[in-house]
């Protein structure tokens, strides 16, 4: 699955049935902003992300999975960075089928 921030932020707002407007005012952000992440114009920084989190309960580890997970330089390290992602993915479905 792994979806980015921006896609996870859209399915909410549609799950939710959240119009833009709705959600940028309950983030105290523009309308404009939210169009341009739901578009990938835009990556949310880290503040939006934990008020995101926080105001729509999203585990702050589904939006920044991209960043918090570095690449595998070893085997080794591939081998535990692949069970990470499989955890983190199985929790997304789980979380986005809620």
């Amino acid at each position: 699955m792994s979806e980015t921030a921006n896609k996870i932020i859209k399915d909410i707002r549609i799950i939710r049935k959240l119009s833009q407007e709705q959600m940028a005012n309950a983030l105290d952000v523009s309308v404009n902003y939210i169009s341009l992440i739901e578009n990938d114009k835009k990556k949310p920084g880290m503040p939006f992300l934990k008020t995101f989190s926080a105001k729509y309960n999203v585990p702050l580890l589904l939006l920044t999975r991209d960043t918090l997970i570095p690449k595998a330089k070893t085997s080794k390290e591939r081998e535990l960075r692949d069970k990470v992602v499989i955890l983190i993915n199985d929790m997304e479905r789980v979380f986005l089928q809620a």
